[in-house]
């Protein structure tokens, strides 16, 4: 919250002093500090077991269970599980990464990195129902939603709604 809010102050400073034509005074400490931290690592932990992934080109380091994993070069099905479900590892482009993690029901935990960026996702694979089945329909607010066959579910911008 503090961040976003020297974030805002800084953009009324900078709108401010170029609207004056003035100079700005640049924090060096905060400008020093941007260009000095280094990424950490994200952790998932399922039961008793975690898996941290550092985004980064080189050299994609992985932990399992606080233990270095071996170099990666190549997509592979990973020895290891997490909380018993299988992991898999897949370098999608020269700059990204990602371990997807196979829970049950169809469902998927994926860690994806993008240079020093990383994102954790939760991933349902889609249903295969009919397109048919669901209806789009116009809400007294103009919003549209699509409605489930049972005509009790609703999705109004990618979110889960109970009607």
């Amino acid at each position: 919250m503090f961040k976003q809010l020297f974030f805002i102050a800084a953009l009324i400073a900078t709108a401010t002093a170029t609207s004056n034509r003035k100079p700005i005074a640049k924090d060096k400490k905060m400008e020093e500090q941007r260009r000095l931290k280094a990424p950490s690592p994200t952790v998932v932990q399922i039961g008793d077991d975690t898996l941290e992934v550092m985004g980064g080109m080189e050299p994609k380091q992985h932990w399992v269970n606080g233990k270095a994993g071996d170099k990666l070069d190549e997509s592979k099905l990973m020895s290891f599980t997490i909380g018993g479900y299988p992991v898999r590892f897949r370098q999608l482009t020269d700059k990204s990464f990602q371990f997807k993690i196979f829970l049950p029901n169809d469902q998927n935990i994926v860690l994806k990195a993008v240079k020093d960026f990383m994102r954790v996702d939760e991933d349902a694979v889609t249903d295969k129902r009919p397109r048919k089945c669901s209806k789009k329909v116009i809400s007294p607010k103009k919003m549209q939603q699509q409605v489930g066959c049972d005509k009790a579910t609703s999705s109004a911008s990618g979110v889960e709604v109970t009607l």
